[in-house]
């Protein structure tokens, strides 16, 4: 027992029936024995509880004799950034304000090769430890410090993966080997850049002696580089005993013309069937619940023996949709999707469709689902259609966008449609005024302000701060009791200054 524990013992006891029994080796007494051996036992009882209370109030102090100090941080490669730009970030994360504007921000500092001053990495490093989105951004900044900072604690760790990205292929190999999960996350990530069959396959090796949670974690790394090479394994994952990695070896395998997608495209011609192909006909043929085909293609659950037969729904068999080669259909899709429409289940139908042109990048069917199908946007949702298309067709999402924002005159719409347009981080100029003369209209109409506040709020940092000065105008020209633009210009504004400072033209 500790002092603490022996003391509680003896006051149990009674001081009449036992003396206590006070371990004065303990380091809260140790210069207190001569003392309280010449008090009486309730009075020892009494000024050991305090001493002891006392002590484990203050603390103790860690003992620190032969433990290496830590290492410095190398020195640093990057430039600091200007006093502005540090004045801007502490606007941002320090007075919270703006946030919105920091993916911008970040972009700048890295294609200018800065880093930033030691008491905003922090307040970086825990931004990024919430959001996801910002640790791809925060990387190219940190510099040598902020990687200092990041072995330091745990939930930093992620921040790691800039360091790693620097070092040769041994090195990252002895990391995934041996290194945290954080570690050997960013280590298979730039493994796989790299050497994408030698990064899988050691990947293999050690496949069943991983936690469920990092085969998930780990599997979602095969996203880098992921082509038909990686089936195999891809199909070993999907039988796994975990649900995630099994839902992640799906979403991979949807991406590339693999057998999977051509067992589903075989099943989906039997779940969607086309009567009339003259009149796009359409019907939806739900399969038996111990149908053997279904069962092995992971579908439907194994049907017992005895048991009495589940009845199937389309939300069930839509992975067969998803996963479906659009190939298969016939290829007037305006025809097709107006067909699905009348359906009574057509939205989760068009929805899977959605999911499907996602991964097969189909930029034809993605057009026609935007302008010709509203059920997308509340089942499936515009975004993620645009997102996938390629990021470096500018062209096909411009008309896009516009295509969306002019598809009907329901200026209602307009909130849902811009937090679709808000997947591309800038909008040109071209496009930007077309989304503020929208706004302009919606805002104009409608009498709930924190709404149009908030819209508004939204849309300031994907705009071209070319827009600045039509927007002012506009605000000029308000009646007094109409939204003002207020809050738009100073969101503007403040971009425009810290462009300003990285602008050497």
């Amino acid at each position: 027992m500790n002092a603490w524990e022996t003391l509680v013992a003896s006051a149990l006891v009674g001081t009449d029936r036992q003396s206590p029994s006070i371990d004065f080796t303990a380091p809260a007494l140790t210069n207190y024995q001569a003392a309280l051996q010449s008090q009486s036992a309730a009075q020892q009882i009494l000024s050991v509880a305090s001493l002891i209370a006392t002590y484990q109030a203050v603390g103790q102090n860690t003992a620190i004799a032969g433990s290496p100090l830590l290492a410095a941080a190398n020195s640093e490669q990057l430039t600091c950034c200007s006093p502005q730009t540090a004045q801007h970030l502490g606007t941002i994360l320090q007075e919270n304000r703006y946030g919105e504007i920091l993916p911008e921000l970040l972009q700048l500092l890295a294609q200018a090769q800065q880093t930033v001053p030691p008491d905003f990495l922090p307040l970086l490093l825990d931004a990024a430890k919430k959001d996801k989105k910002l640790r791809p951004l925060i990387l190219p900044i940190l510099g040598s410090l902020g990687q200092w900072l990041a072995r330091q604690n745990r939930q930093w760790e992620y921040g790691l993966g800039a360091k790693i990205a620097d070092v040769d292929l041994a090195s990252i190999q002895e990391i995934w080997a041996t290194g945290s999960p954080s570690e050997r996350s960013a280590a298979l990530s730039q493994w796989r850049k790299l050497q994408p069959v030698e990064s899988r396959q050691a990947l293999e090796a050690s496949w069943k002696t991983e936690k469920a949670s990092d085969r998930a974690a780990w599997l979602e790394i095969l996203q880098i580089g992921l082509s038909l090479a990686d089936e195999e394994f891809l199909e070993v994952a999907l039988v796994d005993r975990s649900e995630p990695v099994r839902l992640q070896a799906a979403h991979l395998l949807n991406q590339i013309p693999s057998q999977y997608r051509q067992r589903l495209t075989k099943l989906a011609t039997e779940l969607l069937m086309i009567k009339d192909a003259n009149n796009y006909r359409i019907t939806v043929n739900i399969p038996q619940a111990d149908s053997l085909e279904w069962i092995a293609a992971g579908i439907i659950p194994n049907h017992k023996i005895g048991a009495k037969p589940i009845k199937l729904t389309i939300e069930q068999l839509s992975p067969v949709l998803i996963g479906a080669d659009l190939n298969v259909w016939p290829q007037d899709i305006e025809r097709l999707v107006t067909s699905v429409q009348s359906l009574t289940a057509g939205n989760i139908i068009l929805s899977s469709l959605a999911r499907a042109a996602c991964y097969q990048r189909r930029t034809d069917w993605i057009e026609v689902l935007i302008t010709r199908s509203p059920g997308v946007f509340i089942d499936f949702g515009a975004q993620s259609l645009l997102s996938a298309v390629p990021s470096d067709d500018q062209g096909i999402k411009e008309r896009l966008f516009t295509q969306l924002l002019t598809a009907d005159n329901s200026i209602e719409a307009l909130p849902n449609k811009l937090a679709a347009m808000k997947c591309e981080p800038h909008w040109s100029e071209t496009l930007s005024n077309l989304v503020f003369q929208k706004f302009h209209q919606y805002a104009q109409q409608q009498s709930y302000q924190y709404h149009v506040q908030e819209l508004s709020s939204s849309i300031s940092s994907h705009l071209d701060i070319s827009v600045l000065p039509e927007v002012q105008r506009l605000h000029n020209q308000l009646a007094p009791d109409k939204f003002d633009y207020s809050s738009c210009i100073k969101f503007l504004e403040f971009r425009r200054n810290i462009r300003a400072v990285f602008d050497t033209t």
